[in-house]
């Protein structure tokens, strides 16, 4: 189905807004979070802490959730609740910064999270009711429904594995209600739930183990009576096993694995200041990753190279390696 002309993306908008703007080159592992207090993309270096600012101002208002594309750069989802300036999609490019508009809704979508599809073109979660799932062409800046309404209610973050999504969803505008998780095949449309209540309270992020299928949800802590926690999600059953609690996470928001099968955890901690923690999705156990990130980090993702370019950079150091050891 195709949305009404209004309703179509502005490819490369681009308006001559503020916009502070860095040169930042991505290494594998590298991890970049969304700072919706500071209008920025952040790069956080995983061996150090270290953070750098990627691009912040211009479109960057309050983004939320974010993706990375195929060589790297930021897909961001801003403006989810602002009164004048409500809903866009922007990518950011990191080797500059530059900031280019690929979707400007007005006040016709609340888009809150994208997944970068493998050919490219972008899938997000709309929040409004009846919250639906739609789909960017980026070529054309066209703009279809895959899925809305049915079990969709006000769907935030959302990962893809296979061919099915999965998505953290609840009623209520104020207080998430009747917390879920639901999937939508994006080849049939079938929607289904997947999980619901138990150990979920106020689910944000959701990531997929790429080696077990299993689900992983970050659910935020409330008001200092509840501790945050990391709740593992069976796809196939719904089960649901807890992870890990407190401690370190207060307000966990979103979750991604590193290249070494941990999970970074974005808190953003009341804004107090926000860190990133890693816990080992075996035992549980937490670890201050990086800490005074910024005022309330957000979405996460982490770098992986595509696989020629994976390839490329390992044959580039065995070469060095061969020419800094000759043969005898």
């Amino acid at each position: 189905m195709r949305l009404p002309c209004c309703l179509l993306a502005i490819v490369g908008f681009s308006l001559c807004v503020p916009t502070t703007s860095y040169a930042v080159d991505l290494s594998p592992g590298d991890i970049v979070v969304s700072d919706p207090t500071a209008d920025a993309v952040l790069r956080v270096d995983p061996r150090t802490g270290g953070v750098d600012v990627i691009s912040s101002g211009g479109h960057l208002y309050s983004p939320h959730g974010i993706a990375l594309d195929a060589a790297g750069n930021v897909i961001a989802v801003v403006d989810y609740n602002n009164v004048t300036e409500y809903g866009k999609i922007v990518h950011v490019d990191v080797s500059t910064g530059a900031q280019t508009v690929l979707a400007a809704f007005g006040h016709a979508a609340n888009p809150w999270y994208p997944v970068v599809l493998p050919d490219g073109n972008i899938l997000y979660s709309d929040y409004d009711s009846p919250a639906s799932i739609r789909r960017l062409d980026i070529t054309t800046g066209g703009i279809s429904i895959v899925s809305e309404g049915g079990l969709l209610r006000h769907s935030l973050n959302m990962v893809l594995a296979g061919q099915k999504l999965f998505l953290t969803d609840h009623t209520g505008k104020l207080y998430l209600v009747d917390p879920r998780i639901v999937s939508v095949d994006l080849v049939t449309g079938a929607q289904a739930v997947v999980s619901s209540g138990d150990l979920l309270h106020r689910p944000y992020g959701i990531t997929s183990d790429p080696a077990t299928g299993l689900l992983y949800v970050a659910d935020q802590g409330f008001e200092g009576l509840r501790d945050g926690r990391i709740i593992r999600v069976d796809p196939a059953t719904g089960s649901q096993t807890l992870v890990s609690e407190g401690n370190l996470l207060w307000d966990p928001s979103d979750l991604a694995f590193d290249l070494n099968g941990e999970l970074l955890v974005t808190d953003v901690r009341g804004n107090n200041p926000s860190a990133i923690v890693s816990v080992d999705p075996a035992t549980g156990s937490q670890s201050l990753l990086a800490s005074d990130v910024g005022p309330s980090v957000w979405g996460v993702a982490v770098f992986v190279p595509e696989p020629t370019t994976l390839f490329l950079l390992v044959c580039g150091a065995a070469c060095l390696g061969r020419r800094r050891h000759p043969r005898p």
